[in-house]
């Protein structure tokens, strides 16, 4: 199972105050708030926590357990949780950081080859 209070206890530890730690992540201190009353949040935004907080994603979670956002089974529900080797979730988390980067850098180049091409345009209709 998920265990979120260890935002807390992180923080706590690195002196990052939780104020600060929401700022970083991009969400305001009110929705942090929640998701430790909650224990609830999304991947996306515990991915975000745990690199602020300088520790692996699988650390919020107990060994050999995840809890799945989505699933295509119709009769499955969302946050099921399922057992699953912690190993496994780890390299997995680390391949889907690989190709985060991959893309990041792939927009990067188009976004640079736009810009090229607008810098061109505009100097050829001066």
């Amino acid at each position: 199972m998920v265990n979120l209070n260890k935002i807390k206890v992180l923080a706590a530890e690195k002196k990052i105050g939780l104020g600060d730690l929401a700022s970083e992540v991009g969400i305001t201190h009110q929705a942090l708030n929640k998701i430790l009353r909650t224990n609830s949040t999304s991947l996306d935004t515990l991915e975000k926590i745990s690199q602020a907080l300088g520790v692996s994603i699988d650390s919020f979670f107990e060994s050999g357990m995840v809890i799945v956002e989505g699933n295509n089974d119709p009769g499955a529900g969302r946050g099921n949780v399922v057992s699953v080797d912690s190993e496994a979730v780890r390299l997995l988390i680390n391949e889907m950081a690989e190709q985060r980067k991959f893309y990041a850098a792939l927009v990067a180049k188009r976004d640079e080859q736009i810009d090229e091409f607008i810098a061109l345009e505009k100097a050829r209709m001066k």
